[in-house]
């Protein structure tokens, strides 16, 4: 009987991920977004620490960060657990609690890693009151390094949202520059 399907079941998972492929965002090169010109403010009062210096190389807490880059998703994952442990009889808003305090206690470890809030502060010289303006900062200025993505996991640890808002926020410049250049969106 599964022989008498299994060619339909091969067909229907090549369709679906040919749906799925055609539905991806495109998104623009590092250079192409680059020419945005999203521009960082100068010096370290920005809600977030931009992880690259005035000279387009990383800082040193994210050398740190990335040096440390084991204990830091350790003590990520161990926060999550205790986190969620902690708060799994609770009910209702327990589990959710829970995944709150863990991210929190993992966001911590990863601080830690990188150097600590003052250390970071002080090796910062840009920064950000803007999470997706420092995503399409940090993709147009880094992003065809090879060493993008231990940067971009590093700086995840430490602001766990811009994991969570990178593609739409890669997504929303791609549509920006494309508006601009639409002969470049072949």
């Amino acid at each position: 009987m599964i022989k008498k399907y299994l060619p339909h079941c091969v067909l229907l998972l090549t369709a679906l991920l040919l749906a799925g492929c055609a539905t991806a965002p495109k998104i623009a090169t590092p250079e192409q977004i680059q020419t945005l010109n999203k521009q960082p403010m100068q010096g370290n009062t920005g809600q977030y620490l931009c992880p690259l210096t005035s000279d387009g190389v990383p800082t040193e807490w994210i050398d740190n960060a990335v040096n440390a880059a084991m204990g830091a998703s350790l003590g990520a994952t161990a926060g999550a657990y205790a986190g969620q442990k902690l708060m799994e009889n609770i009910p209702f808003i327990g589990g959710f609690l829970g995944s709150t305090a863990g991210e929190a206690l993992g966001r911590q470890a990863a601080i830690s890693a990188a150097g600590g809030e003052e250390f970071m502060r002080t090796n910062s010289d840009l920064s950000f009151d803007n999470i997706d303006d420092m995503i399409v900062y940090v993709y147009g200025v880094y992003g065809a390094n090879p060493n993008y993505q231990e940067l971009v996991s590093s700086v995840s640890e430490i602001y766990p949202d811009y994991n969570k808002r990178m593609m739409a926020a890669l997504s929303s410049a791609s549509k920006e520059y494309y508006t601009m250049h639409p002969e470049t969106n072949q």
